[in-house]
């Protein structure tokens, strides 16, 4: 109370991005089970508000169709959820496909 609210700024840096709000849109894996779009839609959400996509390894599209419908939609940041499996050459592949398309990577 009793404090001028009428410019606010929710925004946050998280892993040296920064963002309008602290919040990210969550990797959840085989979407298409719920819509065709999948997760381009989710992305491409995501970017409409400037907020981070973040992939699942089970992703139901594949990473290079999402980053590039959602880079249609805005320009925003996209992350990759991967699970660290058995075989290194797999991953390795995983790690430069997202690297190519512009994706962040965890681990």
């Amino acid at each position: 109370m009793l404090r001028d609210v009428s410019k606010r700024d929710l925004s946050v840096e998280v892993l040296g991005t920064r963002l309008p709000a602290p919040i990210l849109l969550g990797p959840v894996g085989v979407q298409e089970i719920i819509r065709s779009d999948a997760d381009v839609a989710s992305a491409r959400a995501a970017a409409s508000l400037g907020l981070p996509f973040v992939m699942s390894t089970m992703s139901s599209r594949s990473m290079e169709e999402v980053a590039q419908r959602a880079a249609k939609v805005a320009e925003s940041p996209r992350w990759f959820q991967l699970y660290w499996g058995k075989n290194p050459e797999l991953t390795a592949s995983m790690l430069q496909r997202a690297e190519h398309a512009d994706i962040r990577h965890w681990s």
